[in-house]
């Protein structure tokens, strides 16, 4: 578990508004989530309360943020593959 403060410039913030917009008027449930996750956490919210509201698992919030920060807004699109261990292939 990580235990960190998201700090998103005025940029980012803004961009991330803009996305959860189109987002919400596409009707894409999961990147609505995902951005309001990222959202939460750079205002604070506790990562159990974010994923209470939204009904997912915390590991599911924790995912997203990683996803944002590794991708920015094309991270939160797409699903986040991790290679196998070698020795379990």
């Amino acid at each position: 578990m990580f235990n960190f403060r998201l700090v998103l410039s005025k940029i980012q913030r803004k961009s991330l508004m803009q996305s959860l917009s189109e987002a919400t008027k596409q009707g894409q449930s999961l990147r609505v989530n995902r951005i309001r996750s990222v959202l939460a956490v750079s205002d604070g919210v506790p990562v159990k309360q974010i994923a209470s509201v939204l009904r997912v698992h915390e590991d599911s919030i924790r995912q997203w943020i990683i996803k944002y920060l590794c991708g920015g807004l094309s991270g939160v699109r797409k699903k986040l593959v991790f290679p196998e261990p070698a020795g379990e292939r």
